[in-house]
């Protein structure tokens, strides 16, 4: 079975061109163009990983990512996001609005495809890791 992605691109040749590089590498790709369907979209389909666009000077994109943190149904699902901002601060206000991780464009499609695919190995490895330890309860004394 494909991992599901929903990428939300709003410029249309953008988005055609990441949905068909993605496709190819062997996702199923949900897609809107609206910043708007980000989270009601991530709540009906529960995608394994989500793509966001977020560019200059809307930064509607930042919103959308904290709308899908903010909410416990979906604020486990990995985020990136794209964006036209490539400055040290704008990277930090695209982490401190809840992205795991953040790709200037124009970039190589090959970089996003890796990154992607770690963020979703990432994830299944913390979901299998188990919730106790058999060091829980006991310190480190150096």
């Amino acid at each position: 079975m494909k991992p599901d992605l929903l990428l939300v691109e709003q410029e249309d040749r953008r988005r055609n061109q990441t949905i068909q590089f993605l496709e190819e590498g062997g996702w199923n790709v949900l897609h809107t163009d609206n910043m708007l369907n980000a989270h009601p979209m991530a709540l009906s389909f529960k995608p394994s990983v989500i793509i966001i666009s977020d560019t200059n000077p809307d930064r509607k994109g930042l919103k959308a990512c904290q709308d899908i943190r903010a909410d416990c149904r979906t604020e486990t699902i990995p985020i990136l996001i794209l964006s036209d901002l490539s400055g040290v601060a704008d990277k930090l206000q695209g982490f401190r609005a809840g992205a795991d991780d953040y790709i200037a464009i124009p970039c190589d499609f090959e970089e996003l495809f890796v990154r992607t695919k770690a963020l979703l190995l990432n994830r299944h490895l913390i979901n299998t890791m188990p919730s106790t330890t058999p060091w829980e309860g006991q310190l480190l004394d150096v």
